[in-house]
């Protein structure tokens, strides 16, 4: 493949990333009458179908793939995603899907939390953007909250599903944080191997589901087995190849921006699908929320940017003196 092409591919991938990410919601809603247990039982087995041999025939260091499958730090975090996996389920099924996507895209506001009580130092911007996004989550949380406090039934699962989206945001940020601390410590399990993992683990809520009682434990028409097999794959196995590979061709300013864009394409895609109409408390929280995380995400992209032009502009003039030195010679 040409170099030129990159781009497009990366940009491709990218598009397929918040596409599948956006959907989750929907799929899960058209399988509501199922065990939200045996949901997310099933989405990741249908994604270890695909993962497994992806990330034996990608994965570049056999070593490395090793000592992260005999790694109980990497094994906690893959039962971290696991958590995170059925939390949001259950948080789909019982509020709208706009309103727990804009709860679980928290994530990298808790991660901030968690650096600043390890004892790294934080910019100012970055302080006001966790503020800005638990300002927005708490305008978007307040109108079902105070409806279940009145005893409002619907109030109370839309309130319920929504710190549930909350919930599912901080074990989403314990796997992020807790991937990069092992990073550090030179244990980098790649995407494919460790989302792998992560569904091995999930495979086990299917011994759970049958003492939940919380719906059907298999999908009983070829609607639903369509909506798992498009869960699984669409909105779990595909997105992370997209990730990973966007990533990997993009500028990182632009895959950060990833998150803040989800909430508002769940939206549509709820609306157009659903026709669940986005809640005003999603309307006035969002702009907060979106707003915060990006000025998180934003100063990190761009200093990763602008050290690395510093970098070659350094290279650069050393490349000079030196080809100046030969000229001498």
């Amino acid at each position: 493949m040409s170099r030129d092409r990159f781009p497009l591919v990366g940009t491709l991938a990218l598009g397929l990333t918040v596409i599948g990410f956006s959907m989750t919601g929907i799929w899960v809603r058209w399988l509501i009458a199922l065990d939200p247990l045996a949901v997310t039982a099933g989405r990741v087995g249908v994604a270890l179908l695909v993962l497994a041999p992806a990330s034996w025939w990608l994965e570049p260091d056999r070593a490395a793939a090793w000592q992260a499958l005999t790694s109980l730090r990497v094994h906690g975090l893959a039962l971290c995603m696991t958590v995170f996996f059925t939390v949001a389920v259950a948080s789909f099924q019982l509020a709208p899907v706009s309103l727990v996507v804009l709860m679980v895209g928290l994530a990298p506001a808790w991660v901030l939390i968690f650096q600043r009580i390890a004892g790294q130092s934080l910019d100012g911007r970055r302080v006001l953007g966790v503020g800005f996004a638990l300002f927005g989550a708490a305008i978007a949380l307040l109108p079902s909250i105070r409806g279940a406090t009145t005893g409002d039934e619907g109030a109370y699962g839309v309130a319920m599903g929504a710190l549930g989206g909350l919930v599912a945001g901080f074990f989403n940020a314990c796997f992020v944080y807790g991937r990069s601390r092992l990073a550090e410590r030179g244990v980098r399990p790649g995407a494919f191997l460790l989302a792998a993992m992560t569904s091995f683990w999930g495979l086990g809520l299917f011994l759970v589901a049958p003492f939940t009682q919380l719906g059907a434990l298999a999908p009983r028409t070829s609607f639903e087995v369509g909506s798992m097999l498009a869960l699984g794959v669409i909105s779990t196995a595909a997105p992370l190849w997209g990730l990973g590979t966007s990533s990997r061709l993009l500028p990182p300013v632009v895959v950060a921006f990833v998150g803040p864009v989800l909430p508002f394409t769940a939206a549509v895609a709820a609306w157009v699908l659903l026709g669940e109409v986005p809640p005003l408390a999603f309307a006035l929280g969002a702009p907060f929320v979106v707003a915060g995380i990006a000025l998180v995400v934003w100063p990190r992209t761009v200093t990763i940017r602008e050290s690395r032009s510093t970098s070659s502009a350094i290279d650069r003039r050393k490349r000079t003196r030196w080809m100046s030195g030969l000229g001498d010679r």
